[in-house]
């Protein structure tokens, strides 16, 4: 099935998204996130409403990916719910600038006490100070290889057999 979603995504992409929605590891919900927290053995546990209703639900996940759009008001006093609790979490901590959050070079978001974090990454308008054009499609490109390689870096490293030495 076609998805109108990804109207502007080269077909291979778009297959690939498919695919993943398909066979149930990829969902696309419109939705208001209104906490995330380290879920107990991993992941992340997301509390959400999706748009129109007002039931909250909760589900854990391996990672969280923010697709609110271009705000440029990434900072502690933002009225989006999940950019706040971000920040009065220390979990992430205002790019160099006083724009956007600050990453690290794999696009990992820093914490308040500078420590890299494993579960939040960051792309596009959010990087807004760190980048001059975060959102470019060249940009965005270059983000998601960048993010790619560290993820899939991480998810060697999980798989990995674990190795015993008897000396």
């Amino acid at each position: 099935c076609a998805l109108p979603i990804l109207h502007r995504a080269p077909p291979v992409s778009a297959a690939l998204v498919d695919a993943l929605r398909t066979s149930g590891r990829l969902s696309v919900e419109a939705a208001i996130v209104n906490d995330l927290a380290e879920a107990l053995g991993g992941g992340v546990n997301v509390r959400y409403r999706l748009r129109g209703s007002e039931e909250e639900r909760t589900m854990v996940t391996q990672g969280v990916v923010n697709c609110t759009g271009p705000d440029y008001r990434w900072h502690a006093g933002c009225e989006q719910p999940l950019v706040r609790n971000l920040f009065s979490r220390g979990l992430v901590q205002t790019g160099p600038v006083g724009l956007g959050i600050t990453v690290d070079p794999s696009l990992a978001a820093i914490a308040a006490n500078g420590a890299a974090s494993p579960h939040i990454s960051v792309l596009g308008a959010a990087l807004r100070g760190t980048i001059v054009e975060p959102g470019t499609v060249i940009e965005i490109a270059n983000q998601t290889t960048r993010l790619s390689a560290r993820l899939l870096a991480a998810l060697s490293v999980a798989q990995a057999p674990a190795v015993l030495q008897v000396s």
